[in-house]
């Protein structure tokens, strides 16, 4: 590890030059010298506070500090950590002494906010990972249909297993995209099956593991989606709250990804940003943290917004655009704050969950309490 954040330390200071960066193995789809940028973001949560700010000022409302900033760019993919539904009832896979304790939450976003999202440039999003169940499968019926009728793809989680390693395509100046979503964290009766709807695992289901089996299945779902993309990106829900330093599994699994075909390998679950990779000509982000996620105050509420830039089927260039999310949403930001997000994406600064209970990263906080705690360097306490 300590190797591969030296190697950030300086991509970064020249703000994602690819310097000595391999091409992708395998024919390129387009010969082109046009360029388009992606935008790549985190979970994104529309319940709470950022729920009630839909309601009363509008779809757009969550996105309107960083619109300039979206709008560079030719589209967004990111997480979505809610389903967006009037339906169903919440999940008792959860145990009521967890949501209690509020270790485990059920989350629901308002319809009303899709057409935000596709405003705001989203191509498509991710639905693998462990809240996009939390209302039945009827809440991700809706989330599929009304996502769709707003002209963003799904990848993740669908009506069975196969649709749910479907990818999602969509083509921005000539370059087509394939996005893949997979999930290690599932809770019980979230995962797709062969007849059942639900999430693509991120592991073998069968052994909790990233074995050579799961390995081969993830690169198959890869090539499957290279024939038929340019750029095939991996979003991967993984790793533990709080914790932005990628595991031993995960870096394997990444490297597998980018060796396989993609492109992009993106993360979301910790909820703090985590440290960015240059790998074969690839880009790896193990954790992009929270875009929009009504939050405690803390590490947890500075973010980026990764923009990059491909040359056709090769990535030119990147640079990540600090934020803050100020309840809820997204801000720009300098100063200190954008230091301290540089630092987290190159690895300098590292997260870990704190060693006594406390606040989850994603404990609603009253705006009053909110309103009262500084946002502080480091975890919640």
């Amino acid at each position: 590890m300590p190797l591969i954040l030296t190697a950030l330390a300086l991509l970064f200071t020249v703000s994602g030059a690819p310097g000595s960066r391999t091409v992708i193995e395998g024919p390129p789809q387009v010969k082109t010298t046009q360029t388009v940028t992606i935008d790549a973001v985190g979970d994104i949560m529309l319940d709470w506070r950022v729920g009630t700010l839909v309601q009363t000022d509008g779809a757009d409302a969550p996105f309107a500090a960083v619109g300039g900033i979206l709008d560079r760019a030719d589209a967004a993919v990111g997480n979505l950590e809610c389903p967006l539904s009037d339906r169903g009832t919440p999940t008792t896979s959860k145990s009521t002494q967890s949501l209690k304790e509020r270790k485990e939450f059920v989350l629901r976003g308002n319809p009303a906010a899709a057409p935000g999202l596709a405003h705001a440039g989203f191509a498509a999003l991710t639905l693998a990972n462990n809240h996009i169940l939390d209302y039945g499968t009827d809440a991700l019926d809706d989330t599929l249909a009304t996502l769709h009728a707003n002209g963003i793809g799904t990848a993740g989680a669908g009506d069975d297993l196969a649709d749910a390693w479907q990818p999602a395509y969509f083509e921005r100046r000539g370059v087509r995209f394939a996005l893949l979503g997979v999930s290690e964290v599932i809770p019980r009766g979230y995962g797709a099956g062969k007849t059942t709807p639900g999430v693509a695992p991120g592991r073998d289901p069968s052994t909790g593991s990233v074995d050579a089996s799961y390995l081969k299945t993830l690169a198959s779902a890869i090539r499957g989606a290279r024939e038929h993309a340019d750029v095939v990106i991996v979003y991967e829900h993984w790793g533990t709250e709080l914790l932005s330093v990628p595991t031993a599994d995960h870096m394997r699994l990444a490297h597998a990804a980018i060796d396989a075909g993609a492109t992009l390998v993106l993360g979301a679950h910790p909820h703090v940003l985590g440290p960015l990779e240059a790998y074969h000509g690839g880009l790896i982000a193990y954790s992009l943290g929270n875009f929009i996620f009504d939050t405690q105050p803390g590490i947890q509420t500075r973010s980026a917004i990764l923009e990059i830039t491909l040359r056709g089927p090769e990535i030119a260039s990147w640079r990540a655009v600090p934020v803050v999310l100020d309840g809820g949403v997204p801000k720009p930001v300098s100063g200190p704050d954008a230091a301290l997000v540089e630092a987290l994406l190159t690895g300098e600064v590292q997260s870990t969950p704190p060693p006594t209970p406390a606040p989850t990263p994603h404990a609603r906080p009253t705006p009053a309490k909110a309103a009262a705690q500084p946002a502080a360097h480091g975890p919640s306490q």
